[in-house]
């Protein structure tokens, strides 16, 4: 049976913004017994949230997705562990950060929490717009999603999959499967 995970929408959880914004409650990924105790609260709104389920999941049912967005670094936050991310786009190319000079670039985090920097094309950037978010780079990539699936599902691995994806200014398509790593619950 799958857990329900919760993530606050919309600055629902009262938060003084002067701290790190990695200590917002808002960017947490929450339990259905930590999300039960905060309906207790006055400001509390039912329907200020995006429910997850972690659990196995069929190959048939709709993965869940995010356009201009991406939720993965509130569950990178609260402790889950990145079992696969499927770049669908692969635009760009990484270049070291001391190497950026004129041009294009999107910059994000790697996985070691350091800074990654891709260098993309006038063309990168066309073909990013132009397919983010469709069901053809989907399918591209349909075996590779599948085997994922297959893999975690065979191994007992409860996991959370969701799709994100932007056209611009910067452009991307990932889907993320996360498993539990060290949410506590």
């Amino acid at each position: 049976m799958p857990q329900l995970l919760y993530q606050p929408r919309g600055g629902l959880i009262p938060f003084a913004g002067n701290q790190d914004w990695k200590q917002d409650p808002n960017r947490r990924i929450y339990s259905e017994r930590q999300w039960g105790a905060l309906r207790s609260e006055e400001w509390f709104r039912d329907d200020s949230c995006i429910v997850y389920q972690l659990g196995a999941h069929d190959l048939t049912a709709e993965i869940q997705h995010f356009r201009g967005w991406t939720p993965a670094i509130e569950f990178e936050i609260s402790g889950f562990k990145l079992e696969e991310k499927i770049d669908l786009l692969n635009v760009g190319r990484e270049i070291p950060l001391e190497s950026l000079g004129g041009g294009s670039f999107q910059i994000g985090t790697s996985q070691q929490g350091g800074v990654r920097v891709k260098e993309v094309t006038v063309s990168d950037l066309e073909y990013g717009r132009k397919n983010a978010g469709t069901v053809e780079v989907l399918d591209k990539h349909c075996e590779r999603i599948v085997t994922t699936f297959q893999r975690l599902n065979e191994q007992g691995t409860e996991f959370v999959t969701f799709r994100t994806y932007r056209g611009g200014p910067a452009v991307w398509d990932y889907v993320y499967f996360f498993s539990q790593g060290q949410f506590q619950f």
